[in-house]
């Protein structure tokens, strides 16, 4: 199908004319349009680090980093590497990148759709599902949450209605291949990827009994522990630690507060789900509806479909229940129902033989009263930003006499450490940061801050934002501002603002001639 030229030029069409809806919304109210923010600027400096202070310029300097120093999303320092690399350190670039993870969604979604109701079709049925929010944030938010969420729901459809029966052994290696590459894309969701994947694949194996059949299970199971053991070997440790981290050392930081109501809507019509699937998540709910009620059991066809449907169900219950809640863990529920959805109204549309006039009607009315573009980041809730990060920038640059460059944060905002070590990085200089916002010992806690070179204070939007997120350093804030107050060895700087925050210089660890207020 992906041979006629015709499709080709359609899905690039669609995939040029969404990312540039959203690179525009981006630049002018999203990311692109304020400093970086969580966790946007963590991948974005982990990318620029490793091209700027570690000289990762080819495959094998990349692999050897990525050996010694494994990175969180191997998917997203690989993107910010690319994309700084060709746009000459411009945040732009590694965004731009983005269109890979857009044109796996359009190419995905066609496959399946196309599949039961022919090219054209297809392709309207894919251009209709480019207008679902969380598409648009494939583009938007530069963190791997959304790829994963869709390569996630693309390997599961795949294992669940591969014909062990009719193919070969090649591909049958390279469907267990592809679902351990998923793993890749975000090592530390191996918590739901793993066992998921798993149960799609024994789906997939429960309506093959023939033994050519068996022994092709066992290639692509096979297959998929050999790609596996590498990720697990290198970032077992780190996905542990984690993981531990998430769910045990600071579990109060990261539990949603909110009524069973509150959770069992938050990714479908709730918190979340409003946002990344609007309209679709009611489409979508009654297509799949409609098809489960009218199937029949006994076709080869059918079973698998239900099957999947299950998955789906199964992926929702499971982020449900879980007292973690974002819009970003929502994308492996979010892809997989998009999935779902198509693959019912491809059916629908077969089963029918609805008209192509008709089709083309309904994905005109989705185009008009349906946006192009969607970013979960708002800069018009951050003013300034920009600004204040340049005054920052400022007083480093005329601190580079310092016997060393470190940087503390007592609050994540309004200016990110990481965001301010990107910068940094930018113009070649290594800063150090030290997060202490998540330090629960006041001892560690002041410590750690007083050796540093910089410690930066939240303006008030920025504590509320952090205690709102019950993050436990926080507490020791008060004490901390008193003693630099109070101290000659530490000079301060209001930065300039409506709401300003405050940043503190360590005299002692400077050469004496101090930094210039701009």
């Amino acid at each position: 199908m992906l041979k006629d030229y015709r499709v080709v030029l359609g899905l690039s069409g669609l995939v040029a004319v969404f990312m540039l809806a959203n690179l525009g919304l981006a630049m002018q109210r999203g990311a692109l349009a304020m400093a970086p923010i969580y966790d946007d600027n963590t991948y974005l400096l982990d990318g620029i680090n490793r091209v700027v202070f570690e000289n990762v310029d080819s495959l094998l300097s990349m692999i050897v980093s990525f050996y010694h120093n494994p990175p969180h999303s191997p998917f997203s320092t690989m993107l910010a590497m690319a994309g700084y690399s060709l746009s000459g350190g411009s945040d732009i670039g590694p965004y731009a990148m983005n269109f890979i993870g857009l044109a796996v969604y359009a190419v995905g979604i066609y496959v399946i759709t196309a599949e039961r109701t022919g090219k054209f079709l297809g392709i309207l049925c894919t251009a209709a599902l480019m207008f679902v929010p969380a598409v648009g944030t494939l583009v938007t938010e530069f963190r791997p949450d959304a790829f994963a969420g869709l390569s996630f729901g693309l390997a599961a459809y795949w294992l669940v209605f591969f014909r062990y029966d009719q193919s070969s052994k090649r591909a049958a290696c390279a469907l267990g291949a592809l679902a351990a590459a998923v793993t890749a894309i975000k090592p530390s969701a191996v918590i739901i990827v793993v066992p998921m994947l798993g149960f799609a694949f024994l789906l997939g194996a429960a309506k093959s009994r023939s033994l050519r059949s068996v022994r092709l299970m066992a290639w692509t199971l096979g297959a998929g522990l050999l790609v596996v053991m590498p990720f697990a070997l290198i970032w077992g440790a780190h996905v542990a630690a984690y993981i531990h981290q998430v769910f045990f050392t600071n579990a109060d930081v990261w539990v949603t507060p909110g009524s069973a109501a509150f959770h069992w809507a938050y990714n479908a019509f709730g918190a979340a789900g409003s946002r990344a699937l609007g309209m679709f998540f009611f489409i979508g709910a009654f297509l799949i509806a409609v098809d489960l009620l009218t199937l029949r059991m006994n076709s080869k066809e059918n079973f698998p479909t239900a099957a999947f449907y299950l998955w789906v169900a199964i992926i929702y219950v499971g982020i449900a229940v879980n007292p973690q809640k974002s819009a970003y863990q929502g994308n492996f529920f979010y892809f997989p129902f998009i999935i779902a959805t198509g693959l019912a109204a491809a059916r629908l549309i077969e089963r029918t033989r609805m008209p192509r006039s008709a089709l083309l009607a309904v994905t005109a009315g989705i185009a008009i009263i349906s946006p192009p573009a969607m970013t979960y980041q708002d800069a018009r809730q951050r003013p300034g930003s920009l600004q204040a990060l340049e005054q920052i920038g400022s007083i480093l640059n005329n601190s580079m006499s310092c016997k060393s460059l470190s940087f503390a944060a007592v609050g994540p905002y309004p200016i990110p450490p990481e965001t301010i070590a990107l910068r940094a990085a930018k113009q070649g200089v290594k800063l150090q940061i030290h997060t202490l916002f998540l330090i629960r010992e006041e001892a560690d806690f002041t410590t750690l801050a007083l050796s540093s070179t910089f410690v930066s204070f939240p303006n008030s939007a920025g504590r509320a934002e952090a205690e709102a997120q019950r993050l436990p350093g926080l507490q020791h804030l008060p004490r901390l501002m008193a003693m630099l107050d109070s101290s000659q060895d530490w000079e301060r700087y209001d930065i300039t603002g409506a709401d300003p925050s405050v940043i503190y210089r360590n005299k002692m660890l400077c050469d004496g001639r101090g930094a210039n207020k701009p």
